[in-house]
């Protein structure tokens, strides 16, 4: 009986201690899982959209401002924001740690949606080159409209450009992906209401004086190939720098940069409007002095 009573209690005290080992191992399998980037415990439901760097001069204004303001490395872009680039400048944008869109000079570009279930970028004018990963769910989805053209973009590098002057739209994909072109409604007449895929070192133009979407080795956007391995060193340091921010820690940070930039903005009226002044008080003749004056 007693036998019974102590073989009894040392079965239970190996069955604890193999109940104790699984439940370690479940822990640090549910760490494992939480540390790693296939697994969202909790996901943003937008971007983390930020100025990577600036060359040149570039502006943005937001959907409330009425004027242009400086755009700043670091300051997080909200939707709606349009960005603009004077020739020969360039603005940087990361999004999060999974893609960097490079604007290149002459250009404006509007945030029109920021969603990671829908982004879209507005090409109102100008070009872009753009390295975006190769999504983790499905469920992202990332576009970029110009006035003549949709382009779905499936974690590829590409560039994407429009001259308003042609009234033209060119795509162009590099060395890995996919896009979708699509015709805007006003080209569904011309083109037809379906999506065309271009994979990799091939490139699409749309336009006026082009009678189909067709397809073609790369050819008039391969100058924008040498933009990209610039973009490719810069995602790689994303990558190992990036600290991502809170919803609270964006907009602090946002209004303190265009805080910033409006006292500069202001600083430099003011000495512009001293030194028009005394240009003024040079130019201006100086009164001569009548007998009768004491």
């Amino acid at each position: 009986m007693r036998l019974f009573f102590y073989i009894s209690i040392l079965v239970l005290f190996a069955q604890g201690n193999v109940f104790a080992q699984l439940d370690r191992d479940y822990e640090g399998i549910i760490n494992t899982s939480l540390k790693s980037q296939k697994y969202q415990h909790k996901m943003e439901e937008n971007w983390d959209v930020r100025v990577n760097s600036v060359y040149g001069k570039a502006y943005v204004k937001s959907d409330e401002a009425r004027h242009w303001s400086k755009i700043e490395k670091g300051l997080p872009l909200e939707y709606d924001d349009i960005i603009k680039t004077d020739p020969g400048a360039n603005v940087v944008l990361s999004f999060d740690n999974k893609g960097i869109v490079r604007i290149e000079g002459n250009t404006e570009i509007e945030l029109s949606s920021i969603e990671k279930n829908d982004s879209v970028l507005n090409l109102i004018k100008g070009s872009l080159v753009a390295k975006i990963n190769h999504f983790l769910d499905k469920a992202f989805k990332f576009k970029v409209k110009t006035p003549t053209a949709v382009c779905a973009i499936r974690g590829t590098e590409f560039a994407v450009e429009y001259s308003s002057f042609k009234d033209e739209t060119g795509v162009a994909v590099f060395d890995e992906g996919k896009v979708g072109v699509r015709p805007t409604h006003s080209n569904v007449e011309k083109y037809g209401d379906y999506e065309t895929i271009i994979g990799k070192n091939t490139e699409l133009f749309l336009g006026p004086k082009i009678r189909r979407m067709k397809k073609a080795k790369l050819r008039r956007m391969a100058f924008h190939k040498s933009k990209l391995l610039k973009v490719r060193k810069r995602i790689k340091n994303l990558r190992k720098k990036w600290k991502p921010l809170s919803e609270r820690g964006k907009d602090k940070l946002r209004k303190k940069i265009i805080k910033r930039n409006l006292i500069r903005k202001g600083l430099r009226k003011k000495i512009k409007e001293r030194k028009l002044k005394k240009k003024l008080d040079l130019i201006r003749p100086k009164r001569k002095k009548r007998k009768h004056d004491f």
